[in-house]
């Protein structure tokens, strides 16, 4: 459980008020060996973001970065449910936006949001893949502008960890526990649910600065982790 989450649990649990503390992991890493699959999915992001930069009417372009999956039968995965209107309110603020959405989420979105799917499918400025594929997140990176990420509950994403890693700012939607902790951490930009904010969120991710992302996982490593889980065990056998 992250720092920034404690106060919600002890609003939740009173009862364990003084029990209740944080734990967080750190990132963890996949395998830097060679995967011809892998690679074939960053030829396919490039292609799509040249694509999105020739067809561009408009002079701002930005590209953002949405993995991930969705079971069918859930309701917090709003990045998927809100990409039409990231990508149409861009467009009306004077951004055009080109989004790359992988990971399985067409029974997600065809229960909640039939429509957000024929666009995501259909639309030039969306790349769409509709299945678990691996990625290398740094040469993907080299490609987007910013991470993309809205979740209705109060989970931790693995996304901003990955964001973090990589340096890439996240825009989400102050809700949930992404938009405190993207507010706290300074790790990106947060907007209104309304989107009338959005050029002004963008603008200021063209500032971002990127050294927020070191003290993030600095504060939230396995080494830190570690040493929290030693001290609790040191603390047990002196009772």
């Amino acid at each position: 459980m992250d720092a920034l989450l404690i106060k919600k649990a002890q609003e939740a649990f009173p009862e364990f008020e003084e029990k209740i503390d944080s734990l967080c992991l750190g990132l963890e890493e996949g395998n830097s060996h060679f995967d011809s699959n892998v690679a074939k999915v960053t030829e396919q992001v490039k292609r799509f973001v040249a694509a999105v930069h020739k067809s561009a009417t408009l002079e701002t372009v930005r590209i953002g970065f949405c993995p991930g999956s969705a079971p069918k039968d859930s309701n917090k995965y709003l990045h998927f449910d809100l990409a039409e209107e990231l990508i149409c309110s861009g467009k009306r603020a004077g951004i055009d936006i080109g989004l790359i959405i992988l990971g399985p989420i067409s029974e997600y979105l065809q229960r909640r949001a039939p429509s957000v799917l024929k666009f995501i499918k259909n639309d030039s400025r969306v790349l769409f893949i509709d299945e678990h594929v691996r990625y290398d997140k740094f040469a993907i990176s080299r490609e987007i502008d910013f991470y993309w990420r809205v979740m209705a509950d109060w989970s931790v994403s693995h996304t901003i960890y990955e964001a973090a890693s990589v340096e890439k700012p996240i825009l989400t939607i102050d809700t949930g526990f992404i938009g405190n902790i993207v507010d706290e951490c300074r790790l990106g930009e947060t907007i209104s649910p309304d989107f009338n904010n959005i050029q002004e969120a963008f603008e200021r991710l063209d500032h971002w600065p990127k050294i927020n992302c070191g003290r993030f996982l600095k504060q939230r490593s396995w080494d830190v982790a570690a040493s929290r889980l030693v001290a609790e065990v040191q603390l047990l056998e002196k009772r």
